[in-house]
Parts: C-alpha cells; structure tokens; sequence
C-alpha cells in the first residue's frame, strides 16, 4: 500500500502537507485514519500481509502507535529503492494522491516537488508520481489495484490502468481547494473500495513499457535548479545529461534504472 497525504481527505493547503505548518498535526490525523480503513478493507478481503510505505516527503507521517497492527510500515528516509519490498507482491494500492504537475484545476498539483519541476515525460508520455508509481511497479510484475485521492488523480491513474478500482475523496476546485469528504465518509469509502481492490488479484496486469531504451526527459522550472539535479541526482545505472537549460534526460533499458 503507497501512501501520500495530497489527496487525503481534510487535506487541501501546503500548511497541511509540513512538519511546522499550523494545519500539519490535523493533517497526519486524516491521513492514519484513512489508511487505517484501506488496511481494514484489505483484510476484509483475505489480503495474507500488507506493506505500508510512508510516501510523502520525509517518509514520517503516519501516526504509528495509532495504526492497525496487522500491517507493517516502511518510513524514513535514505531508502535505496523508491518503493521498497515490492517483489512478489500481488498488486498495489495508492491511497492519498495528487494529480501530476500543471493539471487544471487539480488541488496540490505537483510532481516531486510544489514549485521545482515542471514535467516528466517517458518515451514521450507525460507523467507524475502517479505514473512513476504504475511504470515502477509494473516492472516488477505488480498491478496497480486501487488509486484514492483528488478526482483528477484518479482519473490519471483510471486512464493508466483501466478497470482499477477508484475512490475520488475530494473534487478539486483550485490549486488549494476542494470539495472533501467528511473524513468519516472517506473512511468508509476506502474501506469499501480496499476490499474491491483486492478481490481484483489475477485480473489486472502489470503495467509494460515496451522493450528497449527508455528516455526520461525532466523539466525544471528554472537552470541553476536544472544543473543541481543534474549532480546531485544521476543514477549510475542510466546515461545522463542536460539537452537544454532546464531539461535533463536520462536512457536506460529499465525505468528501475532511473527511479530506483
């Protein structure tokens, strides 16, 4: 289970999304509680064991003492690999999450970063986290089930993946409003589609990219931060370089290759 706090119900302002912002305690409350009840749902439907990744910034938000103890939980930083313990899972649920940097309308719309990056794009095909997600899973051999979050998230991840299971918590409005679900209300619709999800084993394929080189093209929203990344964050699995002052691309025949 990959967690995020955007596209969590109660959710819809950057002073939630920060340790420091005056909304964050309230925010990490929401975000338990609701993945509390996707654990719940999935259990409810025979889920043997299920993984929870802290996935926003930092890894640290999840209220542990407060979580289902039927679950176990990956948080803090330094990982090696972006999603973790995913190899031989049986598939995949994205609870939380935003749409990709630059969609209309979407609240808390970004890709890694609020005000950094502009796009991503593989092979051509624009993408956000959520794509990174999907592509990053899929070439392990696991399905995305199951995408909760703003409305313009999971129709990002519904035109993925047809036929996944979708839990809209929220209608954006603007960058930084929404129409919520109580988050009562949030609850029991995860729970709901958790269950749902999970009865989707064996009938959802793994996301492919196709056969050979893969080019990943990243905008930046200015060329100092374009440079930075550049040496700060070129894997040594992959080729890497600046094609224009704000764009860097990376090739490799594995996506595992460029987002570990």
């Amino acid at each position: 289970m990959n967690t995020d706090l955007e596209g969590i119900s109660g959710v819809f302002c950057k002073e939630h999304l920060f340790p420091g912002g005056r909304m964050y305690a309230e925010a990490r409350g929401f975000l338990s509680r609701q993945v509390n009840a996707a654990i719940e749902g999935a259990y409810d439907s025979d889920a043997d064991e299920v993984i929870v990744l802290d996935g926003h910034g930092g890894s640290c938000h999840l209220l542990l003492d407060e979580m289902d103890a039927r679950a176990v939980y990956i948080q803090g930083g330094g990982r090696p690999d972006w999603l973790p313990r995913l190899e031989g899972c049986d598939g995949m649920l994205m609870i939380g999450w935003h749409a990709m940097a630059g969609t209309p309308a979407a609240v808390l719309d970004h890709t890694q970063s609020l005000e950094g990056l502009r796009s991503i794009t593989v092979n051509g095909m624009e993408i956000g986290e959520i794509g990174q997600c999907v592509m990053i899973a899929g070439a392990w051999g696991v399905p995305l089930l199951m995408i909760a979050g703003d409305d313009k998230a999971c129709a990002e991840a519904t035109g993925m993946v047809p036929g996944i299971k979708s839990a809209i918590l929220k209608d954006s409005l603007s960058r930084f409003s929404a129409v919520q679900l109580h988050p009562w209300r949030a609850c029991e619709l995860l729970k709901e589609t958790a269950t749902e999800a999970v009865s989707l084993v064996g009938k959802i394929k793994p996301y492919e990219l196709p056969k050979g080189e893969i080019t990943v093209h990243i905008q930046l929203a200015t060329t100092d931060l374009a440079q930075q990344t550049l040496q700060c964050y070129s894997p040594p699995t992959c080729e890497s370089r600046l094609i224009d002052g704000r764009t860097i691309e990376h090739k490799a025949d594995d996506i595992r290759k460029i987002f570990p």
